[in-house]
Parts: C-alpha cells; structure tokens; sequence
C-alpha cells in the first residue's frame, strides 16, 4: 500500500509505479541491535568496538552481501568510548545518520 499527501504527488507516485523497479546487484545488512546485544551479554568486558570488529572479522557473506558501514560505525563507537553509556545506547547513536567526517561528532 503506498500513498501520497497531494495530488500532485499522486500522480508522480502513479508514474513511478507503472515502471520497472531496476535491479539491485548487491544487498546492505547491518549488525541487529539484538545481535550486538547478545554478544555484548556473552562478553561483558569488550567495548562496542571490540563487538563491532568482532562481527566484520567473523561474518560470512555472500557476494551478492556486504556490511553496510560497519567501519563508520566504528569510528563513531571510538567517540563514545568515555561516555557513560550502555552497549545499546552506544550502538543507536553509531546508527544515526551523520558521518564521522562531520566536526560535531568527532
């Protein structure tokens, strides 16, 4: 079901939805937070880079897979290193949507 606000809209969603989807070669997966969870529970004493590194080290993809910016994300995690906040805190702001590159969060 999709749907737009305005009627102009609606007539370019129409239109987009009459053509063929194009193919997509490859497909992103990111590590679940429940994933980071429980690895975090089985080893208490790692740090979210720790984790992170732990899981782009042992994941197993197919060609048609990668890890979606796993190595921004652990940029991020390097900031957050000193800050007093749980596993799952600490992965959520890795997953916002800025860049490392980004003077605010660095």
């Amino acid at each position: 079901l999709v749907s737009s606000f305005s009627n102009p809209n609606q007539k370019i969603l129409k239109s987009v939805l009459k053509k063929k989807p194009p193919s997509i070669p490859l497909a992103g997966l990111m590590p679940p937070t429940e994933a980071i969870d429980k690895l975090s529970s089985k080893q208490p004493s790692k740090t979210l880079i720790q984790i992170l590194e732990d899981f782009k080290e042992n994941s197993f993809l197919t060609s048609i897979f990668f890890l979606c910016s796993l190595d921004n994300h652990i940029e991020v995690a390097r900031v957050l290193v000193d800050i007093k906040l749980n596993i799952n805190d600490q992965y959520l702001f890795c997953l916002a949507p800025t860049g490392s590159l980004n003077e605010l969060v660095t």
